[in-house]
């Protein structure tokens, strides 16, 4: 093969390259990390991402980069950026950029240290990828949660939640008091010890009879309290996935009288 001929096979491979490239959902880059603008690469999509025509982008990239990055995320870009550099570990590192319309979006960075053909130039090879809408679900979802967190705490009810084989991943202030116990001296602890003795196997057999032809039970028994034993009754709900697998039990107790209870709980995944 003449060296004509390498040429031509090895420019027609870097086309190809290129187009599958610039197929790819993202920004796909390529940037030494030092002052060398010799290997940098950026793909189009540079347009859809920040505004931004690739041949009008300067190649010093973390400079250029940095321009765009929300001032209160640089630090902690620039941060994994080194620690990438220092370490050799994959980067990945979210946050925000402000395009050229001056619309904020969230993006997600992910690259790996290579060595140039050189032998000697180092060079980040990375994909940057907007996950704005994720992110607004994120916190939309987060808000929500809030939410439901204050409603819940509000409430005078005793409420709580739970795994499926009885690990307490939450409680509201009123299941606190009545128990007398510290939020933390509850969570990632079994419901066993809050149960009396006497009723603990029959409480067991009948929530672990919850089905998906019998998905609701109603059961009475002692607690243990800051009162002393108190009778509860508790209607208790199982929620299934779609292979009909119990992945909670719904609870919520709202206390009748001074010697009784009546609860109805909640218990889910964490």
């Amino acid at each position: 093969m003449s060296r004509k001929q390498g040429q031509e096979q090895l420019s027609e491979a870097e086309q190809k390259y290129r187009t599958l490239v610039e197929q790819i959902p993202g920004v796909v880059y390529v940037s030494p990390i030092n002052n060398t603008t010799k290997e940098a690469y950026i793909s189009p999509q540079l347009q859809q991402l920040l505004g931004i025509a690739p041949e009008d982008w300067n190649f010093g990239f973390f400079k250029s980069w940095l321009d765009f990055t929300h001032s209160d995320d640089r630090d902690r870009f620039w941060q994994a950026v080194n620690t990438t550099i220092d370490t050799g570990e994959p980067l990945s590192v979210e946050y925000r950029m402000i395009r050229c319309d001056s619309r904020t979006i969230w993006v997600r960075n992910q690259a790996n240290l290579v060595l140039c053909a050189d032998g000697q130039t180092q060079l980040l090879q990375g994909l940057v990828f907007d996950i704005s809408e994720h992110k607004q679900a994120e916190v939309a979802l987060q808000e929500s949660e809030a939410r439901y967190r204050a409603i819940l705490e509000n409430q005078t009810e005793l409420i709580a939640r739970c795994l499926p084989d009885g690990t307490i991943t939450y409680v509201n202030e009123a299941f606190c008091r009545f128990f007398g116990l510290k939020r933390e001296e509850i969570i990632a602890q079994h419901y066993e010890p809050l149960v009396f003795e006497e009723d603990r196997e029959r409480v067991f057999n009948l929530v672990n009879s919850i089905s998906l032809e019998n998905p609701v039970i109603t059961l009475e028994n002692r607690a243990i309290t800051c009162q002393g034993i108190r009778w509860t009754q508790w209607i208790v709900r199982g929620i299934f996935d779609d292979q009909g697998m119990i992945v909670k039990l719904q609870y919520i107790a709202k206390q009748q009288g001074r010697d009784r209870v009546h609860a109805v709980c909640v218990v889910t995944p964490s």
